[in-house]
């Protein structure tokens, strides 16, 4: 039984009345993670002590971690030195190092071929030989890797800039061994000439040329290629001759009529850059490849005679346009032609043609020419490329009209 209050007499509370009174809600910073609102001075202290405790507990992890790295670092290095004592070990077994020495050059000629118009096409590899022993061994047991000469067209400063010229040029020919020679001549500046150290040098070896290339670009002294004379008569192994540039006044001398292996003459690019002034000398009947920018008469001159012509490509001055009808050349070789003005095609006739390449350059009028051109020549054409054409009902009739083509590009 509940007893007063032995001071005051009162009479005993209840459970509920003597019950502690209820605390204030904890204060949580969820609000204000979620807004941009100014904590209230009651919150602070909260959001005070959330970030201590939080840093207490971080900086307790980040210990833990430090000791357990510190422990760790000895197996890391371990695990590295012997990572790299086995890939070390399985080198050995690589199939690099059984590779032929052949087909190491072989992936040796591919890495220093170049597509830049002022280099030769496949740069000498000076920087391979460096690389390992063996391979240095392949490299100059490979005559036909150093067989690309190319004759700068230096300045005198360039000379005495560039001493070790010579001595390149030397060491390419003694490794280059008896392998056919690719010569390309760029001279690089307007007032440049060949070093004539290195021209003794190469002429040399003039009957091992298989290639040569002038590079002329904007070169405009008529007597730059006098150089050239002094190996008349001596080209016994030239297959390819081929003119780069633009803008070139200067003479190509008679060199050429007296090489009797060659096959490949390009007196122009496939832009029909450069436009020489002049023909040189060409033994046409033994040739079978052809590019040139010439006139109509020239090119029906060239195509009398190059009767062994299996592909051909031509390219006419900027002011022609329209040409005459007259007498019609006969190729009775041709397998290829490419054509800058298709009107030229009624003074042509190629009975084993398989493919021709048209470039209008914006004119319709050449389109009707195809078709008489094939009938007249009785081909079996079976390639066909027609640039910057119209299509309209003149072109189907021309597809009607070839039977055997099995390849058609047109780019309208």
């Amino acid at each position: 039984m509940a007893q007063t209050c032995w001071q005051c007499g009162a009479p005993p509370k209840t459970a509920h009345e003597t019950a502690s009174p209820e605390s204030p809600p904890l204060l949580s910073p969820h609000r204000l993670l979620t807004s941009n609102d100014v904590p209230l001075d009651s919150e602070t202290p909260v959001v005070c002590n959330i970030v201590s405790d939080s840093q207490n507990e971080l900086d307790a992890l980040n210990s833990q971690i430090n000791n357990l790295e510190a422990a760790m670092a000895p197996l890391i290095q371990k695990r590295d030195r012997i990572a790299e004592h086995i890939r070390q070990h399985r080198a050995i077994l690589s199939a690099v190092r059984r590779a032929p020495p052949e087909l190491v050059c072989e992936i040796m000629a591919f890495a220093q071929s170049s597509d830049d118009d002022e280099d030769p096409p496949n740069k000498p590899p000076w920087s391979l030989g460096h690389i390992c022993q063996s391979w240095r061994q392949c490299v100059l047991a490979y005559p036909a890797l150093w067989s690309s000469i190319s004759i700068p067209g230096t300045s005198l400063s360039d000379r005495r800039e560039r001493p070790y010229l010579v001595p390149m040029i030397e060491t390419q020919l003694s490794r280059s061994a008896n392998a056919p020679l690719n010569v390309w001549w760029s001279p690089q500046t307007y007032g440049g000439t060949p070093d004539l150290r290195v021209l003794d040098l190469v002429r040399a070896q003039c009957s091992r040329w298989r290639t040569l290339v002038l590079n002329i670009h904007h070169y405009r002294d008529g007597s730059s290629l006098n150089w050239l004379r002094p190996v008349d008569g001596h080209l016994v192994a030239l297959e390819t001759f081929e003119v780069r540039g633009r803008n070139i006044d200067a003479e190509i001398p008679d060199i050429f009529s007296t090489a009797p292996s060659l096959r490949k003459v390009f007196l122009t690019d496939w832009n029909f850059n450069p436009r020489l002034e002049s023909v040189p000398a060409i033994p046409w009947v033994q040739i079978t490849h052809y590019t040139g920018a010439f006139t109509a008469d020239v090119h029906l001159e060239i195509a009398n005679t190059a009767t062994n012509l299996l592909s051909c490509a031509i390219g006419f001055p900027r002011s022609v346009d329209t040409f005459d009808r007259g007498t019609v050349a006969v190729l009775p070789s041709l397998r290829r032609l490419y054509i800058e003005l298709p009107d030229f095609l009624h003074r042509m006739q190629a009975p084993l043609l398989e493919e021709l390449f048209c470039s209008y350059s914006g004119l319709e009028e050449g389109q009707s020419e195809i078709l008489p051109f094939v009938q007249r020549s009785s081909c079996s054409l079976q390639r066909l490329v027609l640039m910057r054409c119209t299509i309209d009902s003149d072109l189907r009739t021309i597809l009607q009209g070839l039977p055997n083509l099995t390849h058609l590009v047109i780019d309208a």
